[in-house]
């Protein structure tokens, strides 16, 4: 029986301990790494549980998103049968993922991604599973046996290049069949966002209009009032003459216009008791 345990983060292969001169020699299984959220479900000795990267009880809107994909049931199964291992998945949102980097997607699924058991399922024995279960799983794009530095480099290369083309986010990179499993990731560069140009670099950030200025304004509106015979007391015709007479007062004193216009109409009147 299992308890939560998130799924590692793992870093690029200059970051591994020997930069990546312990992949040399090694079997690398290099399947696609899926822009979506990652989910972990176990079996706690009486019922399933799953929960997200970071939380062992998953927000409420996450957790009806993964409720309501057609792959959860069988992700139930599986643990039901089979409750000591771990099941690690890819939850593909609708529309696009958190890169942007994928084409936006209709529905909402699960795809399997590892299973544990002391160690990883090498990829054969998960895409045995996911077979079993009908339950979508991560595609593997390459194997390879990389005896250089160089030719280590260039499957990176040509596969970032591969995901560029496909639009995907990247790969990852694991040795399965030693005592400890290797995995890294190597990502391709996030499509630049388009710079969106602040308030204050449009328009000046004029200060704010001193209490005299703001007083002496309402004064005029009210005078205005009285001169057209129009109820001060009234927002319905004060309102409007005190908005101009304040944005007239900004404009040609260069003031940002106050914003709460009606708190200081009815500040005024209480002045005025």
């Amino acid at each position: 029986m299992g308890e939560y345990i998130k799924y590692p983060h793992f870093g690029r292969i200059d970051q591994l301990k020997n930069e990546g001169r312990e992949l040399l020699g090694k079997d690398i299984c290099w399947t696609i790494k899926r822009d979506g959220q990652n989910i972990v479900f176990w079996h706690d000795g009486t019922e399933v549980k799953f929960g997200s990267r970071n939380q062992e009880v998953p927000d409420s809107s996450i957790d009806s998103k993964v409720r309501a994909t057609p792959e959860y049931k069988k992700v139930v199964q599986l643990l039901t049968d089979e409750p000591d291992v771990m099941v690690y998945c890819e939850h593909m949102g609708s529309g696009r993922g958190p890169t942007k980097i994928e084409m936006p997607r209709k529905k909402e699924k699960l795809i399997l991604i590892d299973i544990w058991k002391d160690s990883f399922f090498n990829y054969n024995l998960l895409h045995q599973y996911a077979h079993k279960y009908k339950i979508p799983v991560v595609d593997k794009v390459k194997q390879s046996r990389p005896m250089t530095m160089e030719e280590l480099q260039q499957d990176k290369v040509e596969l970032l290049a591969w995901c560029k083309r496909h639009k995907k986010e990247g790969v990852v990179g694991k040795v399965y069949y030693q005592e400890d499993q290797i995995i890294f990731k190597e990502k391709i560069d996030l499509p630049a966002k388009p710079l969106k140009k602040s308030r204050s670099q449009d328009h000046p950030s004029f200060p704010e209009m001193p209490e005299e200025k703001i007083w002496s304004a309402i004064a005029q509106a009210k005078e205005e009032c009285e001169r057209n015979d129009e109820a001060w007391n009234n927002p319905k015709f004060a309102m409007p003459r005190v908005a101009r007479h304040l944005s007239t007062q900004a404009r040609e004193h260069c003031y940002a216009t106050p914003a709460d216009m009606f708190s200081w109409y009815t500040a005024f009147k209480e002045r005025e008791r």
